[in-house]
């Protein structure tokens, strides 16, 4: 007897049309034989899947062949950074910005039908990408590109045939993907020659190579994105052309000397963007004999899960524009005052007149911007145990010249302390805009009031005030009784930022009717501050800021 739900499961390899045909001539010649139950169980799972090829077909076959190419050629493909690394907490394993369609997500377009089937395969661009699985001939699959640039996939297992294969093909590879690989020679697929690679991700947690440096792709120059990832050795080979590096987990048996990385470094003289991720240097110690390497075009720096002491270590070997910035997102414990000293002295530093602080539980996180760079640590202590408490802030941004500051905390975080606030806004004399949240309000109000009364912590005026609603007011009165204060204080503007689904109920406590200086806003979402395009999502570097800074 047949079955409903065997007749209605996928079936890649047959065109829904063909195998609803294959099944009405099976009714016809076995009809006679079943009984009238089981005539009408047939009959209605032959309809649905009858159905279901004409509800799939139905909606494209009037589209002219040009529009289905057009729709063809957004078939999702498989980015490179979906694919995660659950051992190093499930980040990606590349840059955001590779996306393969693979034979995989081709070929059921050619099962459809025959029209399909034709137009699939007069779209080149569809077949650039040869993943080894040999689902179809490498060689049929290199002639469907129409001799495009090809980019090689390779995921899990290395097949001889396909090695052999790569190596008569070498000089039309222009993007090559290395994901665990696994196979006794596969050092050999390494050190190929592929004269006009543009793009590389290589990624093994157990590639071990004799010695710490080998030449890749047979000494080749043209790389312009290197991704390597749990590899053991750095490649000798000079990138002129290199702007885009992501280094990371690199394994225990790994050297990871500054020398050698520091080298390194001077052979990719054009890098934009560098990424580390677990990337360690063995003892932590300074060498200045090593020099430093000079990075005159690098754009931004980021430094993620270092050890303390690490950071000084690697700033004090390297040479970076005004204009670059620095994300540094320690690993345990947040910077030590070694680290803090040598990013003090990085240069996009200078130019920072905003500061935003974020208070995740006991965790702070600064960002510091100018108007085309900035910095961004993540754990950074600015409780010191002794006054003046924000010590390590000072020393890292002159905080006289600020002009915009943020001090704000996730939901459920316990707002700044007063005192904290206080020795944070006494030596600041060109504040021009100050945002907290609702929750900070009455310790921002305590300040201010402070400071009026005495002489010693006095500053000039705050110009703007914005509040920032992320939470019901604990007392109605205690916003009215604010901007009181805050008009006593002399403050020229207040802005109170109120989030879209926030509960109606609370909003008559925000009103604060009878002040003029007094702005409610309303807004999808909490902002952050406004971040340089070379941090943000607009920019084609990556990781973007925003994704640290968002409160949600």
């Amino acid at each position: 007897m047949l079955d409903h739900t065997t007749l209605a499961s996928p079936i890649d390899d047959i065109p829904l049309l063909q195998l609803a045909e294959w099944l009405q001539a099976r009714l016809a010649r076995e009809v006679g034989t079943m009984s009238r139950s089981v005539l009408e169980q047939v009959a209605s799972s032959y309809k649905a899947v009858y159905l279901e090829a004409q509800y799939a077909l139905d909606a494209t076959y009037r589209l002219s062949p040009e529009v289905l190419g057009l729709i063809f050629r957004y078939v999702p493909g498989t980015p490179l950074n979906d694919l995660t690394d659950q051992s190093i907490g499930g980040r990606p394993l590349c840059f955001k910005d590779h996306d393969l369609v693979r034979s995989r997500d081709v070929i059921p377009l050619t099962h459809v039908c025959r029209r399909w089937r034709a137009i699939t395969i007069g779209l080149p661009e569809l077949w650039t990408t040869i993943d080894g699985t040999k689902q179809i001939p490498y060689d049929v699959q290199a002639m469907r590109s129409r001799t495009r640039p090809l980019k090689v996939f390779i995921h899990s297992y290395l097949r001889s045939e396909f090695r052999r294969w790569l190596r008569t093909h070498a000089s039309d590879v222009q993007e090559f993907h290395y994901i665990y690989a696994a196979n006794a020679d596969r050092y050999a697929v390494l050190m190929t020659d592929y004269p006009n690679v543009r793009a590389a991700t290589l990624v093994d947690n157990n590639i071990r190579i004799r010695d710490t440096q080998c030449e890749l792709f047979g000494g080749s120059t043209s790389l312009r994105s290197l991704c390597m990832q749990g590899i053991s050795w750095l490649p000798t080979n000079h990138f002129p052309h290199l702007t885009r590096l992501y280094l990371g987990n690199q394994p225990e048996h790994g050297t990871g000397s500054m020398a050698e990385f520091a080298a390194f470094l001077a052979r990719c003289p054009n890098l934009v963007d560098l990424i580390l991720l677990h990337w360690h240097f063995g003892q932590v110690t300074l060498t200045p004999e090593i020099g430093s390497a000079q990075l005159p075009q690098l754009r931004r720096l980021t430094l993620q899960g270092f050890h303390q002491g690490e950071i000084m270590i690697f700033l004090s070997h390297i040479y970076v524009p005004a204009d670059a910035a620095l994300c540094v997102r320690m690993m345990h414990n947040p910077v030590d005052l070694l680290d803090v000293v040598a990013v003090s002295s990085f240069p996009a530093l200078e130019s920072c007149n905003r500061v935003q602080i974020i208070k995740s539980a006991s965790v702070f996180s600064m960002t510091a911007l100018g108007h085309t760079s900035g910095v961004y640590i993540q754990k950074f202590d600015i409780k010191d145990e002794l006054p003046p408490r924000g010590g390590k802030l000072a020393k890292i941004i002159p905080l006289p010249h600020l002009e915009e500051l943020w001090l704000v905390e996730r939901q459920s975080c316990e707002p700044m302390p007063s005192e904290v606030l206080r020795d944070l806004l006494r030596p600041i004399r060109a504040l021009r805009k100050l945002v907290i949240t609702s929750e900070g309000l009455p310790e921002l109000n305590h300040v201010l009031r402070f400071t009026n009364i005495d002489a010693t912590a006095r500053h000039p005026p705050i110009h703007e005030i914005h509040i920032l609603v992320n939470s019901p007011p604990k007392n109605s009165r205690i916003v009215v009784k604010c901007m009181k204060d805050f008009k006593a204080a002399k403050i020229a503007k207040v802005v109170i930022v109120i989030p879209k689904d926030y509960p109606a109920v609370y909003e008559p406590a925000l009103a604060v009717a009878g002040f003029d200086f007094v702005e409610l806003r309303r807004t999808r979402a909490m902002p952050c501050i406004e971040l340089p395009s070379v941090c943000a999502t607009r920019s084609e570097l990556w990781p973007s800021w925003d994704n640290f800074l968002t409160l949600a």
